[in-house]
């Protein structure tokens, strides 16, 4: 049995495997992310004031659900 050797390097914030793994959903994961973050862009350009703090609860909304 031949030792299959893994890469060491990272693939921005994913392993090379889990890139891999995760390409098939890449855009589900992506074009949900953009709409969210463009429903919160307009949210700030409506109270006009760039905060932020309210990123937070946006990014915890986003990766809690996957």
């Amino acid at each position: 049995m031949r030792k299959i050797r893994t890469h060491r390097t990272q693939i921005g914030l994913f392993s090379h495997q889990e890139a891999i793994a995760l390409s098939p959903y890449f855009p589900v994961y992506f074009c949900d992310f953009a709409i969210a973050l463009l429903r919160w862009l307009a949210v700030q350009e409506e109270a006009e004031t760039f905060d932020s703090q309210s990123l937070m609860p946006l990014k915890h909304q986003f990766f809690k659900r996957y």
